[in-house]
């Protein structure tokens, strides 16, 4: 089908170029196909994720060709070289359907993305992937690896035989690399399978793990905290969930989930963040009646949907499970509210801060601090004294401000962003 008109094809890629393509198809209104073009080059391609924020269309797969169609993108990042067998690609499109850039992503060993494995944060269009490194012999290289420049968040630089977990960030509008780490465990196979960010920039991942020893975190903002793996004989896998801060990518939450399953592994396979809460789905396998457990949960809504009976006839040792965690602002009423962030500086300090209609609400601030709101040019806003103590919360006005995400500074050292809508 050709472009509309004003779009560009890719590359153009009006055909097939191998036993396998992937492939992106627009819809109008009506649902019907308005533009379709195959992305790849000649030994194959499978294409797994798109996303679509403001007027950019990122697209997510894995290659296992040498001349996949690469698009350089001055100050993002770019690798347009084959770094073997399988690479995972990301591309961006904007809404004429004119690529403005793609690249490799991996190094010398199989790299998977996830098939849920892309999401855009709301607050600042940056863009996170995840996936998956297997390395079965132990001589993968060139895996772009690189920690965040505020040197606070979690990386871990070492790769483990079997299969590695992957995070990669990007920043919106550059496309430039902001960070790039493995997770999981030093003892065992890791995948990360899904990822979503919600309204207020936090990022959550989520996938399976074999591995006893997760870098597990309880938070005070989070309700449900497993902190083992409960597989029945120590090599079947759970399900993990992990949450990172907005912008800075500090972890802060990391839980198993899961019960004793048999040799199928248990995964998480899809995120949604929604409402003040996170969405999971994803697999279970059963052991035995007596020997397994999953951490079932009915909510007591009348008219929600609850099943507590394992599988059915057909498929005796396997069934689907949906679970809706807590997340920090899911005890907030979201009728009116415009937007929440938590903010935090080095140490140990923290303070809460969400914006309601013109107001602005900030606790954990100690009185007669500094209080300085810069907007995203650098421009000083207005300065204010904290009035309150720590523990109350300080009213301010923002009714003067011009929609946007905006940045508090403490004389302190703290910091981090509110959102005027």
């Amino acid at each position: 089908m050709p472009p509309p008109i004003g779009a560009t094809s890719w590359a153009p890629q009006p055909t097939i170029t191998s036993t396998a393509d992937a492939y992106i198809c627009a819809f109008n209104i009506n649902d019907r196909s308005h533009w379709v073009c195959y992305l790849g080059g000649t030994s194959g391609e499978s294409g797994y994720d798109v996303r679509v924020q403001g007027s950019n269309i990122y697209v997510l797969g894995q290659t296992q060709s040498s001349n996949f169609p690469c698009f350089s993108e001055l100050g993002a990042y770019n690798d347009n070289s084959y770094n073997g067998v399988a690479d995972a690609f990301l591309a961006r499109f904007n809404s004429n359907f004119t690529v403005l850039w793609s690249t490799y992503f991996g190094g010398s060993a199989a790299d998977v993305s996830a098939w849920n494995g892309l999401a855009i944060s709301p607050l600042n269009d940056d863009v996170y992937i995840v996936g998956t490194v297997n390395n079965p012999s132990m001589q993968s290289t060139g895996f772009p690896l690189q920690p965040h420049s505020n040197g606070l968040a979690y990386f871990d630089g070492t790769l483990d035989p079997g299969r590695n977990g992957f995070i990669a960030h990007f920043k919106g509008g550059t496309d430039a690399l902001r960070w790039c780490t493995y997770f999981g465990a030093h003892d065992s196979e890791h995948y990360v399978e899904a990822v979503t960010v919600d309204k207020s920039g936090f990022v959550y991942i989520a996938g399976e793990s074999a591995s006893p020893a997760l870098p597990v975190m309880s938070s005070p903002n989070y309700a449900y905290y497993q902190s083992g793996i409960q597989a029945n004989d120590g090599q079947d896998n759970d399900c993990f969930v992990a949450m990172f801060k907005p912008v800075d990518d500090v972890m802060d939450w990391c839980t198993y989930f899961g019960g004793n399953a048999g040799n199928l592994a248990e995964r998480i396979r899809t995120l949604v963040a929604k409402e003040g809460a996170l969405f999971a789905g994803g697999i279970t396998s059963k052991y035995s009646d007596l020997a397994s457990f999953f951490p079932l949960q009915n909510n007591g809504i009348p008219g929600s949907f609850y099943d507590d009976v394992f599988g059915d006839p057909s498929s005796p040792t396997q069934d689907i499970f949906l679970t809706k965690f807590c997340t920090p602002w899911s005890d907030i009423d979201d009728g009116g509210e415009k937007s929440i962030r938590h903010l935090s500086g080095e140490g140990t300090f923290e303070f809460r801060c969400w914006s309601y209609d013109a107001a602005l609400f900030v606790q954990g601030v100690a009185e007669g601090e500094e209080l300085r709101c810069f907007a995203t040019d650098g421009r000083l806003v207005w300065v204010e004294r904290s009035r309150s103590s720590g523990g109350s919360i300080q009213t301010l006005d923002v009714a003067q401000l011009s929609p946007g995400v905006y940045t508090l500074v403490l004389s302190s050292g703290a910091h981090g962003s509110f959102l005027v809508p």
